[in-house]
């Protein structure tokens, strides 16, 4: 994005995002409790959950920003470079993020790495395809946690996970009881790459949109 096209506003909230994020893993690793500063504790629980999934939904919207022109010039060639270059950051990401899980187990990249795969999926989607897709991996999460062990693997005390390099407990930990698992980030990406669509090219259907949420 060129310096003249920068949303300032849009930077500004990432880098907001990213520093509630570190907040909360500082209280992670530091093993804060309820013995701790009552004050303190309360920013901590405030931003709990909610600074990674305000950066998922930047995250969101900032790829469709991205690939506005190809996908509304209709050229596949262009698309097909969209696609190639958000897979190149998906792999990085992935990669970057398994190697430092050694170092923090909390990772979160490999994870973005996942919804950034799963956006080159949807890349050129309709609105309704992307709404649908967001509803139905949010209906994804109650009914895995209805039906399955949420536990499983998980020491809480060490936040070691038993199985994370086995196949089975690797696809588990992302999809499903990971930090960040891939049936809870995505719903709020997909909705994001819609409303970001609905703003740029179709501003009443922006505000429909903003209002329904």
């Amino acid at each position: 994005m060129s310096e003249k096209s920068r949303i300032y506003g849009y930077d500004i909230a990432r880098a907001l995002a990213v520093f509630g994020m570190v907040i909360v893993n500082f209280k992670t690793v530091m093993h804060a409790h309820d013995g701790g500063g009552a004050w303190w504790l309360a920013i901590f629980n405030l931003l709990d959950g909610r600074a990674s999934a305000i950066f998922v939904i930047l995250a969101g919207v900032g790829i469709t920003l991205m690939s506005n022109g190809a996908r509304l010039s209709g050229d596949a060639a262009l698309l097909r470079r969209e696609r190639i270059a958000l897979l190149k950051r998906a792999a990085f990401l992935f990669v970057t993020g398994l190697l430092y899980i050694a170092v923090w187990p909390a990772d979160i990249l490999h994870y973005y790495g996942a919804y950034i795969a799963l956006a080159v999926v949807l890349l050129g989607a309709s609105n309704r395809t992307l709404l649908w897709s967001a509803i139905g991996l949010a209906l994804a999460f109650p009914l895995l946690f209805l039906n399955f062990d949420y536990t499983t693997a998980w020491n809480w005390d060490t936040l070691a996970y038993a199985d994370l390099w086995m196949p089975a407990g690797f696809a588990r930990n992302l999809l499903f009881n990971g930090f960040h698992p891939c049936c809870r980030g995505p719903p709020s990406w997909c909705s994001a790459c819609c409303w970001a669509d609905c703003r740029c090219n179709r501003p009443a259907c922006a505000a429909r949109f903003s209002g329904a949420v």
